[in-house]
């Protein structure tokens, strides 16, 4: 008797774990379907814009969604990429001028910090809503642009000063803000559509380029053949679908060692002289100039102690 309830009771038990595990697997595959629709509609909205940015005559040739699918989401899993090794927000604020090299080198006074987040409507807006009048920071995407001036300037060499010495400064403008948000994992989401957007104008430009840069032979040969005219929705899809097939060209993002004295003078990465070294983010997108970005971070008492110093009126 006994025999038999232990026996009964083990096969509830095997039942009990068989039927859990079961449902793990039925969560699993409800989770994964969830998933994989969510990317579907993703990748057809992604699709959909690329055509409405890009050439909205492409409707007209039948399999365009199929024919664009695979290239866009190559372009789709190589900005995520791009996005996820993007460095942590970085905090912007007076005291961070202070002691940290990369914001004491990208602004020339906390003033300055105070006043691009203080002027900018964006951020105003942001921290008035009244859904954040709990949050003490705003996350946003910085970016400027960097240039490089020889210049004449005195340098120490060894024990004396020695003018006229041949240097580069480094000089950063064009501060701009971009997409406040709530978090650092909202902001990626931003710079991911950020990304894309940048991406896709980037495409309209140079099948706009390459339109308007045929020469009179290659306009005559495109009329005899339509198959190879760029106003013609197929060819014009089958560029498109090319030039996305290598995403890596069309944007990527690089980190490099900057390395300047306390004056923007740039430094030998192998000299001894004193200076400060940082990490740069640079966005390129194809042929284009690259820009500097950074994701920040700013407090909202930094926006009140400006207003109560310097009053501004927006």
């Amino acid at each position: 008797m006994n025999k038999r309830v232990a026996e009964a009771s083990s096969l509830r038990g095997f039942f009990q774990e068989q039927w859990e595990y079961l449902k793990l697997l039925i969560e699993d595959y409800q989770t994964r379907k969830q998933i994989f629709q969510k990317e579907k509609v993703a990748l057809h909205d992604a699709i959909e814009s690329i055509v409405e940015s890009t050439d909205t005559r492409l409707r007209a040739v039948g399999s365009y969604q199929d024919s664009l699918r695979l290239s866009a989401r190559g372009l789709l899993d190589h900005i995520e990429k791009l996005a996820i090794d993007i460095p942590p927000a970085k905090l912007v604020s007076r005291q961070t001028y202070n002691n940290d090299p990369l914001v004491k080198t990208l602004f020339t006074s906390p003033y300055q910090i105070q006043k691009l987040f203080s002027q900018n409507k964006t951020v105003r807006n942001f921290f008035e809503n009244p859904d954040h009048k709990h949050l003490n920071e705003v996350f946003a995407i910085l970016f400027l642009n960097r240039r490089e001036k020889t210049i004449l300037g005195a340098e120490l060499q060894g024990e004396m000063i020695v003018k006229d010495v041949i240097q580069t400064a480094v000089i950063f403008s064009g501060h701009r803000l971009l997409s406040p948000s709530t978090t650092e994992n909202s902001l990626r989401s931003a710079m991911k559509r950020i990304l894309f957007e940048t991406t896709v104008e980037y495409l309209r430009k140079i099948l706009t380029d390459m339109r308007f840069a045929r020469t009179e032979g290659e306009m005559l040969a495109g009329m005899i053949d339509p198959s190879r005219n760029l106003d013609n929705p197929s060819y014009y899809l089958e560029i498109l679908t090319e030039q996305m097939s290598q995403p890596k060209r069309l944007i990527s993002i690089q980190n490099s060692l900057l390395k300047v004295n306390a004056r923007g003078i740039k430094i030998n990465e192998d000299s001894s002289i004193a200076a400060n070294e940082m990490q740069l983010t640079e966005m390129t997108v194809g042929a284009d100039q690259s820009q500097v970005m950074t994701l920040v971070r700013f407090p909202r008492d930094e926006i009140q102690a400006i207003e109560n110093t310097h009053p501004l009126h927006l």
